[in-house]
């Protein structure tokens, strides 16, 4: 049976273009009328459930869409620890040396005072196998752009390593269809469903 999976980034925050993760910030004003222009394209929509990061700004993004949700604590980002509101060029200014292993070893690097990313990819795929179960179900999961990136790795059966070829963008939908023998993608940074 074909699960459908129609996957949110909350909308824009003003730390756009930094790196934020376990930060708990809400939408900036440009944020909140990304939401709302989604209220008439999800209005229609009959979902079976609706998952969502525990994040204000995942919170605040379901609350604007007029939506209940099940917030799950898998869905959180990454934590990106001593590097949490930073840009890149920042990173490379003051932990230049960190930032050349990330670079050289993406797969075995643990952010300086946050998150490993083997732990964030562990939970990314706990989070799919309770997925597994969604057998002809129709869901709506609010979460974040590293979140949504390697779902669709997961989903389509690629590896951990192309999460970077998926750019999601603030307050987009992401579709994909789950067969039993994988996922197809339908659909990426769009705005409305049909």
């Amino acid at each position: 049976m074909v699960s459908n999976l129609v996957l949110l980034r909350h909308g824009r925050t003003a730390l756009a273009g930094r790196y934020v993760g376990a930060t708990d910030i809400e939408l900036d004003a440009a944020g909140i009328e990304q939401v709302r222009s989604l209220r008439p394209v999800l209005a229609g929509e009959d979902f079976d459930r609706i998952l969502c990061s525990p994040m204000h700004r995942c919170r605040q993004t379901a609350e604007l869409l007029g939506l209940d949700v099940t917030l799950v604590d898998d869905l959180r980002e990454i934590d990106f620890g001593l590097w949490e509101t930073r840009n890149i060029a920042e990173i490379e200014e003051s932990d230049p040396e960190n930032l050349r292993r990330w670079i050289e070893d993406p797969a075995g690097f643990c952010f300086p005072g946050g998150e490993c990313r083997q732990d964030f990819i562990d939970r990314l795929e706990r989070f799919n196998l309770s997925l597994q179960r969604l057998q002809g179900e129709k869901a709506l999961i609010i979460s974040h752009a590293g979140v949504i990136r390697h779902l669709i790795c997961v989903l389509l059966g690629l590896s951990f390593e192309s999460y970077l070829l998926f750019e999601i963008r603030e307050a987009r939908l992401t579709t994909v269809n789950c067969f039993s023998q994988g996922g197809v993608l339908t659909g990426l940074n769009r705005e409305g469903l049909r």
